[in-house]
């Protein structure tokens, strides 16, 4: 389990973008499509001194990761969003492919947005946070392993509110899936562990507007 703390600045620019750990650059699109160069800290770290359990492993790192973004926007507030990152600090030197589909709903000042997305993890980023080397292993708890290609599957619901504009809080849970490979880790301990966040955030920027 982790939580993580930072301060969640919020700009709204013509072409660049900033939400917390994200951002984004406007390449080219219009109202119904958008291609952006994309960048994002990648925080599934992992700290030895934090468990007994993981006493031996070495220490995995937060990452900046940097690809690219497609947004499209369909009727009826339906939007599904792909995105292709790689690993540009040489932390774990691998991949990771999203796509997910949403879809936004207006309750009173609340926009409530269910969503499910999809990620693939390509074998070397998977086995930077997930495997276990030969120097880490401790059998039989800790065994060594590698779980090449992996897959999760997110189930999601976000809550946002502009009713203090330009303030805007957001709230964010949903459920993690591991895909088999991840979940047999033996330093993975849920197979579908809980994510989310809670932001209070002040929009600036030529771009910010009311949603």
């Amino acid at each position: 389990r982790q939580t993580w703390f930072f301060p969640n600045v919020v700009y709204a620019g013509r072409r660049f973008s900033l939400f917390g750990p994200r951002a984004t650059y406007l390449l080219g699109g219009g109202d119904r499509w958008k291609l952006s160069a994309a960048g994002q800290v990648r925080f599934n770290a992992l700290d030895p001194d934090e468990s007994d359990e993981l006493e031996g492993m070495e220490e995995r790192e937060v990452t900046w990761e940097m690809g690219l973004r497609l947004e499209l926007r369909g009727p009826q507030k339906v939007a599904f969003n792909a995105s292709a990152l790689t690993d540009v600090v040489g932390r774990h030197g691998g991949q990771e492919f999203v796509a997910d589909i949403s879809r936004s709903f207006r309750w009173f000042a609340w926009r409530i947005a269910p969503s499910v997305s999809f990620t693939v993890l390509s074998d070397k980023l998977a086995d930077y946070y997930y495997g276990v080397s030969e120097n880490e292993s401790r059998p039989p708890e800790r065994p060594i392993y590698s779980p090449g290609f992996a897959w999760t599957v997110t189930p999601s619901v976000r809550i946002f509110t502009d009713k203090w504009y330009p303030w805007v809080c957001t709230f964010s849970a949903g459920m993690e899936y591991l895909g088999p490979s991840i979940a047999d880790s033996p330093i993975v301990e849920m197979r579908a562990p809980l994510v989310g966040f809670a932001a209070i955030s002040r929009q600036f920027g030529p771009g910010a507007k009311r949603d």
